[in-house]
């Protein structure tokens, strides 16, 4: 099913993309935040299933697509970036609908990725809980040896990405193989095959909550160690810390991981 409001022609350059599942709680100040961008946008709103969505704002700019059943979240980023490519937009802006977008994102990093021309623009985060209490800000700053830095862990929140869609033309979309880690291998790719830039200030709070099926099991833990494996190499040191990091995440039990940072927190 698709909604397409916008009744001209033109199209901004900015497509945000917003996956969602049973998110009507989330929905609304989501789509609020988004709204307080002046930057030109439209937005692509997929139901990946679940309980249908209700009370939509009436706006021109949003594009509202529902599937039939759920497909996975592999499969919605990748009709989005099909969607992306077919109707003409030169970025395509992630985020989850439990995240809200800083008034000044959209116009910052667009600004960022015309001055230096990347291909992928993230930023720094602000950190919150399921509640939307601010737990801690991150920085968006890049290491210097990018590619050794993804070699042990993924080092950029997803719901900061800012890309150009003719990424997805030139090195392909997200991989069906890697559920539950597929922006970790995307990511693989694209610091080997193009440019990279931030905004180091935090323009996207960013939820953390266990209430995902992947937050409640290890498969995520399993993949990302599945990815460390494909893209090792025995000449950079980086990435014998990624097997040992990633195999020890892999092999410890989930329930045990979230207790033990449970207890750190509250130290």
């Amino acid at each position: 099913m698709r909604d397409y409001r916008r009744k001209d022609a033109a199209r901004p350059r900015i497509l945000v993309v917003l996956p969602c599942y049973n998110a009507q709680r989330w929905i609304e100040p989501c789509l609020a935040a988004l709204a307080r961008n002046a930057e030109p946008h439209d937005i692509l709103l997929v139901e990946d299933g679940g309980v249908p969505l209700e009370g939509l704002p009436a706006v021109d700019n949003l594009v509202h697509c529902r599937m039939e059943h759920n497909v996975g979240l592999i499969s919605v980023l990748n009709f989005a970036a099909r969607f992306a490519l077919d109707e003409g937009y030169a970025f395509y802006a992630r985020q989850d609908a439990d995240d809200f977008s800083m008034p000044d994102r959209l116009s910052l990093q667009r600004a960022k990725a015309d001055a230096t021309g990347a291909d992928l623009t993230v930023s720094g985060v602000r950190v919150i809980d399921g509640d939307g209490k601010r737990l801690w800000d991150a920085s968006g700053d890049l290491p210097d040896d990018l590619v050794g830095a993804l070699a042990v862990r993924n080092i950029f929140v997803h719901s900061t990405w800012f890309l150009r869609t003719s990424v997805f033309a030139t090195i392909g979309c997200y991989d069906e193989r890697y559920v539950g880690a597929e922006d970790y291998e995307f990511l693989q790719r694209i610091v080997r095959n193009s440019i990279v830039a931030s905004v180091t200030q935090p323009l996207v709070e960013y939820r953390v909550h266990g209430g995902s099926i992947l937050a409640s099991s290890n498969r995520p833990a399993r993949t990302t160690a599945r990815i460390v494996l494909r893209y090792f190499s025995y000449r950079r040191p980086a990435s014998y810390k990624g097997v040992v990091r990633s195999m020890a995440a892999a092999l410890v039990p989930r329930n045990l991981k979230a207790a033990a940072r449970k207890r750190f927190s509250q130290r």
